[in-house]
């Protein structure tokens, strides 16, 4: 099973550029062309939140069209840029969505069990947890131990970047979940436009890069952005273990090349 997972992706509405700059738009179209020619076409993506800027209708429906030449399933979670409301009414045809106050379910039906979380809180760009969603995902991982990947779009482990990081307290307290639990293969993450990866508990959690702009890794600092390469991740699941590749979206100018002959 090939899963590829993009993220943070701040479309801006059609004609816009994402702080007068940056063309989220045609950038998410490269990712996405990157997506449909690898030599494997992944079975599934998965959009870990930050879909759009303002979280506007006409910005979902901006992205609707972008990922409308997909021909495999999409799922996604939301970011803190995201609104819920207007998610589900534009992409509800292209996203399969579940809907509980959070924004949160289970993708079933395939060789990997799929928790999508909601780590949203509301008016902040730093996510949360709290009791009550840490209970849903300790309930959704207790109900079935076949291996699973949690999606959440902050990442549950402390990543250095001023003012990115979920509570320390349920950092904690999703560690000792990790611990309760380990058929989680791995906890797929965005929201620091980059590649990031910590042990939590007895798994691994990793961050993605964005499809667009980058935010700079500088440690203890408040967040900055840069036009570093974007990028996205490839997720493949073996039957018995999961590989993840992190991949640039620009393809090589040129190769492959055999190493022998």
């Amino acid at each position: 099973m090939l899963i590829a997972q993009l993220s943070d992706l701040h479309i801006v509405a059609p004609d816009q550029l994402w702080k007068g700059r940056v063309d989220t738009a045609g950038m998410l179209r490269t990712a996405i062309h990157a997506v449909m020619e690898l030599p494997q076409r992944p079975d599934m993506v998965l959009l870990t939140g930050d879909l759009v800027e303002h979280g506007a209708p006409e910005e979902y429906a901006h992205l609707a069209s972008l990922l409308a030449p997909l021909p495999m399933p999409v799922h996604a979670i939301v970011g803190n840029h995201d609104d819920r409301a207007a998610l589900r009414q534009h992409l509800s045809g292209i996203v399969p969505l579940s809907w509980d106050g959070d924004y949160r379910g289970v993708v079933e039906g395939w060789p990997l069990r799929l928790v999508l979380v909601d780590s949203v809180a509301e008016g902040q760009s730093a996510g949360v947890l709290g009791s009550d969603r840490l209970a849903w995902i300790d309930a959704r991982l207790t109900e079935d131990r076949r291996p699973t990947l949690v999606a959440l779009h902050h990442p549950p482990f402390v990543t250095g970047i001023g003012g990115f990081d979920l509570p320390e307290e349920d950092i904690r307290r999703f560690t000792v979940l990790m611990e309760r639990h380990p058929h989680v293969e791995r906890v797929l993450c965005g929201h620091l436009h980059r590649p990031i990866v910590a042990r939590v508990g007895r798994t691994m959690a990793m961050t993605v890069p964005s499809t667009a702009h980058q935010v700079a890794p500088i440690l203890g600092a408040p967040p900055q952005w840069w036009l570093e390469p974007p990028g996205y991740a490839l997720h493949w699941w073996t039957g018995t273990q999961l590989i993840s590749h992190i991949l640039p979206v620009d393809r090589p100018t040129d190769g492959p090349f055999p190493f022998k002959g």
